[in-house]
């Protein structure tokens, strides 16, 4: 306790109370702590927006109110990221306001993106024509896919689904029209979806691809979409228009050039190491760069080559492929994996802008994804279907995210921890690198 009387004199500090602050490094952050400042680099973003329950307006969990409140859901800002240093990388969280200014627009622009959507998206919107039947078949262990209920041992499908070969019908139910049934109901479409539409590539459903005039850079069309769930069911469907260089058209270049591999690993583990992963899309950071081939390299725990596994997943990687690249993976909790370089890509994010091929090739992919989305929803003739032709959802602010994603950043909050991972709540910004 601090006691102060007439006898003390009381003086402004002139200085900043930052250097008061604990600046800590990633690696140094063991339990939760409070008034911390951590600097370093924006990774991953993986969100900008948050559902929040209309009712007590806490955050919604899988599309589901923590405190059983049923009825419906606001966004709000809040972006939830990875900040990584020399030591290490730690989840972030920023607030509505701080998220604003991270992403260099005024708080009432961004809720001007939120609610006046002015994107190439569209949404579906999901009626049942009547009470939808969930067929449940048994399965000893999940198959890839479909919907699996492990605690019964359970595969669930739509009636109009086709069931996997060679599994007993158990029975069937009809599916309440309430947000708990709606949600189960977008579970199992997302997994229909999935087996009924385009490949997915890095996270996305793939139309077409192009050659550009760019060495090793190729075009990319296809879409990505989301499930809403509030009174009806809201397929939001967001065409995509993007240009990759594999890492392995990149080596291949810089070796024709002269690159030492030694210089080559130096820019891969440094400077150029932010990759996006086949086929989920996941991020990861270049670590090491090893040579070996992809016919050589044996996967820990599963007895086959690099070029075996990824031949089993339907894509050919060559048996002769080096080097072979170690990555860590940010979504899986920082897990190091060995990948081929043609699985492995660095995004070209300025190659066309808002030129006239990008908006033809946009409105292109637009027509074609709405043609395939609807005719494998109607396929199922479970749904009244109604198009709408702006999309739900954040675009607009995912475009802005993924701008800043590189950035340098140093940022002041605390460390709390979230089951048995540590969170960085960021609370003020200290400097960006805009």
């Amino acid at each position: 306790m601090l006691l102060i009387d007439k006898n003390n004199r009381v003086y402004p500090l002139e200085e900043k109370l930052d250097k008061y602050i604990f600046h800590a490094r990633i690696k140094d952050l063991k339990d939760p702590v409070s008034g911390v400042i951590l600097s370093g680099r924006i990774a991953k973003v993986f969100n900008v927006l948050v559902k929040k329950c209309k009712t007590c307006n806490g955050i919604l969990i899988d599309n589901k109110c923590l405190n059983g409140h049923s009825d419906g859901f606001y966004y709000d800002l809040r972006m939830s990221f990875i900040l990584e240093d020399d030591t290490g990388a730690v989840k972030c969280v920023a607030p509505r306001e701080l998220t604003a200014k991270l992403l260099g627009i005024p708080l009432s622009t961004a809720y001007d993106l939120i609610y006046e959507k002015d994107s190439q998206g569209f949404s579906i919107i999901l009626t049942p024509k009547s009470g939808v039947r969930v067929d449940y078949y048994r399965s000893g262990e999940r198959i890839e896919g479909y919907f699996y209920d492990e605690a019964k041992g359970l595969v669930a499908i739509l009636e109009k689904d086709h069931a996997p070969e060679g599994l007993d019908f158990i029975g069937y139910e009809y599916v309440k029209n309430d947000f708990v049934g709606r949600a189960f109901l977008a579970d199992l479409l997302q997994y229909y979806l999935d087996r009924n539409l385009p490949r997915r590539f890095l996270g996305f459903y793939l139309v077409e691809t192009y050659s550009t005039s760019l060495q090793g850079v190729d075009l990319y069309m296809g879409f990505s979409l989301d499930i809403e769930v509030d009174e009806n069911l809201k397929v939001n469907v967001y065409p995509l228009v993007k240009a990759f260089q594999s890492v392995k058209n990149y080596i291949n270049y810089c070796r024709i050039h002269g690159i030492s591999i030694k210089a080559l690993k130096n820019t891969l583990t440094k400077y150029k190491n932010l990759v996006y992963l086949a086929p989920r899309g996941y991020l990861g950071k270049i670590i090491d760069v090893l040579p070996v081939r992809a016919g050589e390299y044996i996967i820990e725990g599963k007895n086959v080559n690099l070029s075996e596994y990824w031949k089993s997943k339907g894509i050919e990687v060559g048996e002769n492929e080096k080097p072979l690249l170690k990555v860590k993976i940010y979504e899986l909790g920082g897990i190091e994996l060995v990948y081929p370089p043609s699985q492995c890509f660095f995004e070209v994010s300025s190659l066309y802008g808002e030129s006239p091929a990008y908006k033809y090739s946009i409105n292109k992919v637009k027509k074609e994804s709405l043609h395939l989305v609807r005719k494998a929803i109607e396929k199922l003739r479970v749904f009244n279907v109604e198009v709408v032709d702006r999309a739900s959802g954040e675009p607009a602010l995912e475009k802005l995210a993924s701008g800043i994603v590189g950035r340098e950043v140093s940022l002041e909050g605390d460390v709390l921890r979230y089951g048995d991972r540590l969170v960085f709540l960021a609370r003020r910004l200290i400097d960006y690198e805009y």
